[in-house]
């Protein structure tokens, strides 16, 4: 199957030349693999998912675990302090 592709040109900041020069270099690519990657990895998301609080994306989960400690949250230091010890 072939398709016609089109050029696409933008302007980047030095640092994120330099970042897209280093991740291009790592991964033995052209500037333009790692430009098409990223882009494709943002269009696989649903729209408006980075736009999204992370808590927000989770809260569906919130108090989804029964039988946790109800004052957990302010004290998981307590909690978690003997945590992986052996009893």
């Amino acid at each position: 199957m072939s398709f016609m592709s089109q050029q696409v040109s933008i302007r980047l900041s030095g640092p994120m030349v330099a970042e897209l020069d280093r991740r291009a270099k790592r991964r033995r690519l052209a500037r333009a693999d790692v430009i098409r990657d990223a882009l494709h990895a943002y269009l696989d998301l649903p729209e408006g998912a980075l736009q999204r609080r992370p808590v927000d994306r989770i809260r569906h989960l919130l108090g989804a675990i029964d039988g946790l400690p109800s004052d957990l949250a302010s004290r998981a230091d307590d909690y978690l302090q003997d945590l992986g010890r052996r009893r």
